[in-house]
């Protein structure tokens, strides 16, 4: 009789142990009983370490001959859940669709590699890809590439990929906006010469499953997707790519709350594999580790391809400057009639959605707040309701909770209203681009493939519209409003304008036409400003700089314990029993419990603390106690989440 330990994909902090008279291996599919029901696990291990007061179930069926996870997939597994403090099978839970992990290998498609002959790369991007390829040979090792917008990244990390497809060997693509993909994918089909879908969750159920059995069983060399592509297991992994590691959109927040970036580290690690990082506005942390932190080798290139000029950016004044509505400068305005009538396109970007940000009431100035949470309903014209971007809830008609009033009207503005103005300014053909008015993908890549080819004028968007995609006619991007930014409770605020910025000025004037950025602001003596505009890689110095004696990252570690609970009254006594059972920890330093910044989503109250220390070592054993401490004194439906290296503190 063979016993073995099984991981069940579950929040549960334990690994079970089966009995079966059949031979398995780790990392194979099993059928379990489990309670009333029968689960797919995983075989984490063969075990003797049996107790004589147990009575072992047994394994009722095995799904695989080859294990689905190799040795080194399950090690890694293990890490995250080690890592991010949570049970080895809520990483499973949580990173792999049960859909997928429970399918079977019945697909015949086959991914033909066509030979085809890459573009020739520049002397820069010749030097930064001769000295990566170097330790494509089975050799862990982390390269940072800071390229500006359009400087030719993607082509040196094509070139590496044609290399470890070659070797008969596996390469990831991670990016961090699956939506806007559509380019890209189309742009290395070509250059790689094999066609094939991103992978992400909103694909079919034949199409995911084609892609997870083709790269676990090699046929597909090359899996290109956002968080959820780093966890197919492969066949035999050669490369891991990084683009846009800076983007906060790696950090997922459902458990496991873990960093892509972070995490693609950690695999190549483990899988003894070069991982290329790579950005024009790469992160505090990633900066430090390739220059002070010494852990990662630097690559910088400065140019645009074939040489174009950067964008020439252009910060507007919106306390002295004339303006329409309140919303786009006269400088602005004459600017986008001129590109237009010459036969340019413009973006105008804003950092947020909706007609208006909020309604206040007539009576006594109270914003139309949701019921479930503590923040304000986002007003959309168009669809004549109000929603709660935290809970979903919408609302077709308003009530002040302060006054009982039921008469509002709107306050700031949101791509909408901005689409609305720039239709009636300019008398063009506009597009809108926000996650509330793209619906699908299908309508996503025919509103980016018309634009390309200058069916629309103007393009008004969010945060979608600042990364990634290239317009050969565009050559002014105008930024509407940026300062809202500033006042994150968020330490990483400057940081995230900085890469904004930058991100969507690097939009305009990609294929020779002279590019142009205008950004409004009420705040123009910031001095992200001035460095954006004349030295933009002086930011990173600056930044660390200010974070050193507070002990942020990239000097220390942070962890954010959340918690939160139907009722006020016991919540933050709980919060103060954890703080006090952790109070004489040396190594750590305690902020809180404090009221979030959101106190209340879907009706549940919110308090958080952040640790902070020196290790991930001290973070971890602080964790555990906290949780210890937790299981202790919590009540009822009382919920905790442990957050290493969060990224968002609302």
């Amino acid at each position: 009789m063979n016993y073995y330990n099984i991981i069940i994909p579950a929040p549960i902090d334990k690994v079970f142990t089966y009995k079966s008279e059949r031979s398995t291996s780790s990392g194979c599919r099993v059928i379990i009983p489990f309670g009333n029901r029968k689960v797919v696990g995983v075989v984490e291990s063969l075990t003797d370490d049996l107790s004589d007061d147990i009575i072992y179930k047994e394994v009722i069926d095995i799904l695989d001959k080859t294990p689905l996870f190799n040795s080194c997939f399950i090690k890694f597994l293990k890490a995250v859940s080690k890592h991010y403090l949570v049970p080895l099978g809520s990483v499973l839970k949580g990173s792999i669709a049960t859909s997928l992990l429970t399918s079977q290998n019945d697909t015949t498609t086959h991914y033909d590699v066509k030979n085809v002959e890459l573009c020739e790369l520049t002397q820069s991007q010749a030097e930064v890809y001769n000295k990566i390829k170097f330790f494509l040979n089975n050799r862990f090792s982390v390269h940072l590439i800071h390229g500006i917008t359009g400087s030719g990244k993607t082509e040196i990390y094509l070139k590496l990929i044609k290399d470890v497809i070659a070797q008969k060997k596996q390469a990831i693509y991670l990016v961090p906006e699956i939506a806007l993909t559509s380019q890209l994918v189309t742009r290395i089909s070509e250059t790689i010469g094999i066609s094939v879908d991103p992978f992400h969750s909103k694909l079919s159920f034949k199409k995911r499953k084609n892609l997870f059995w083709g790269f676990r069983q090699g046929n597909l060399p090359l899996l290109i997707g956002a968080r959820s592509a780093l966890f197919v297991p492969p066949h035999n992994i050669g490369l891991i790519i990084v683009d846009e590691e800076h983007e906060s959109s790696y950090k997922q927040e459902e458990t496991p709350a873990y960093n892509l970036r972070d995490m693609a580290v950690l695999y190549s690690k483990i899988f003894n594999i070069p991982v290329v990082l790579g950005s024009a506005t790469p992160s505090v942390e990633s900066y430090y580790n390739a220059h002070d932190g010494k852990k990662y080798f630097y690559y910088i290139l400065n140019k645009r391809f074939s040489d174009y000029e950067k964008p020439k950016i252009h910060i507007i004044d919106m306390k002295t400057e004339e303006k329409i509505d309140g919303i786009i400068s006269l400088k602005l305005y004459n600017r986008i009639n001129h590109i237009i009538k010459t036969g340019g396109q413009a973006i105008l970007f804003l950092n947020k959605k909706g007609y208006s940000r909020t309604l206040l009431c007539s009576n006594c100035g109270e914003p139309y707040r949701c019921d479930n949470c503590s923040v304000s309903m986002t007003y959309y014209k168009s669809k004549k309701y109000s929603k709660c971007h935290y809970c979903g809830v919408t609302a077709s008609s308003a009530q002040c909770c302060k006054c009982g009033g039921v008469d509002f009207f709107e306050y700031g503005f949101g791509t909408e209203k901005v689409f609305e103005l720039a239709e009636e300014l300019f008398k063009e053909k506009i597009v809108k681009i926000d996650r509330e008015t793209i619906t699908s993908q299908r309508k996503l890549d025919k509103i980016l493939k018309d634009f390309s080819e200058k069916k629309y004028n103007i393009m008004v968007g969010t945060q979608l519209i600042a990364k990634g995609l290239n317009f050969p006619s565009l050559s002014l991007v105008g930024v509407i409003d940026i300062d809202n930014i500033f006042s994150f409770p968020d330490f990483r605020a400057y940081e995230k304008a900085y890469q904004i910025l930058l991100q969507v000025s690097g939009r305009a004037g990609r294929f020779g036409n002279s590019g142009e950025v205008f950004i409004q602001t009420y705040k123009p003596d910031q001095e992200i400003f001035n460095i954006i505009r004349n030295n933009p890689n002086s930011f990173y110095n600056m930044e660390i700089d200010k974070r050193k004696p507070l002990n942020y990252p990239p000097y220390g570690k942070l962890m954010r314990v959340i918690i939160s609970y139907t009722q006020e009254n016991y919540l933050y006594e709980v919060g103060d029993i954890i703080a006090k059972s952790i109070s004489n920890i040396k190594t750590i330093s305690v902020m809180g419990p404090s009221t979030s910044p959101i106190y209340k989503i879907k009706n549940r109250y919110r308090i958080n603390l952040l640790i902070k220390s020196k290790t991930y070592k001290n973070l971890h054993t602080t964790g555990k106690l906290i949780k210890t401490t937790f299981d202790k004194v919590k009540k009822g439906s009382m919920s905790i989440k442990l957050d290493i290296d969060p990224q968002f503190f609302m």
